[in-house]
């Protein structure tokens, strides 16, 4: 369940991470049946849509099955937890996230990455702070501004201690703002930050551009800013936290 490795090359992908892998597993063999793929947050974010990308990936390369099973709940413990956990014969992998960081310290979970064995990162998204398009916010200096004024007053959409989460938290902490002035909704995944947001549940909503796309795109959602050293070419018009306000700040969310 531990600690093993995977021998025989991924070919279909450039990177992943799985969690728990072989344990004295005739390779030459592998897969001879499904494979289960874990994805800790829910169906329609980011962890979701590229986890499914890969077991696509996965399937065309392998020939089986490979099932993406959505284990959600505890910002991302119930999922990581379940894959530490799986019996280790090669056939329960699953999706780490940055969010596997946390739980030691937030006493959430005594699951930490020394529980698995990686095999790659397959993708960093920079976090970016939206909100609904008729909010009277129209920049991030005065989302700072209106929350250092009146602290609880303001919401956001997060799996707690997720990575969207620390990163503004890390904003609000370096503009000398207590993390604690926001009131968190806590969620269950990407797609459920997009779907508080642009239901008007909640204030902010820290995502990334590629999973609100749609929604910007459909003028339902504007971006204020991108936690990154660069913009991105995808949307040249976002500013980086640095260009908005000075601070060198960068966060994000890691897949593995």
């Amino acid at each position: 369940m531990r600690k093993s490795s995977l021998t025989r090359p991924l070919h279909a992908m450039a990177l992943l991470v799985a969690g728990v892998l072989f344990s004295g597993v005739a390779l030459a063999a592998w897969p001879e049946r499904p494979v289960t793929l874990i994805v800790p947050y829910g169906a329609g974010g980011g962890t979701d849509a590229t986890g499914r990308i890969i077991a696509s990936m996965l399937e065309d390369e392998y020939g089986k099955p490979f099932n993406v099973v959505n284990r959600t709940g505890g910002g991302g413990v119930v999922g990581h937890t379940a894959l530490a956990n799986a019996k280790p014969d090669g056939y329960t992998l699953g999706l780490a996230t940055s969010s596997l960081t946390t739980f030691e310290w937030f006493g959430s979970s005594k699951v930490t990455y020394r529980d698995f064995t990686p095999i790659a990162m397959y993708n960093v998204d920079a976090t970016t702070i939206l909100v609904k398009s008729d909010s009277p916010f129209q920049s991030i200096a005065e989302v700072l501004d209106a929350i250092k004024k009146n602290p609880g007053k303001y919401s956001m959409a997060t799996p707690v201690g997720a990575g969207h989460h620390l990163s503004f938290s890390a904003l609000l902490d370096a503009s000398g703002i207590d993390p604690n002035s926001i009131k968190v909704v806590p969620v269950k995944g990407g797609a459920m930050i997009l779907q508080e947001l642009a239901a008007g549940g909640v204030d902010i909503g820290p995502s990334t551009l590629p999973e609100a796309k749609s929604l910007i795109e459909a003028g339902k959602l504007r971006p204020l800013v991108l936690l990154a050293p660069e913009r991105m070419a995808s949307n040249p018009d976002v500013p980086t936290v640095k260009e908005a306000t000075g601070l060198d700040v960068a966060g994000g969310t890691w897949r593995s």
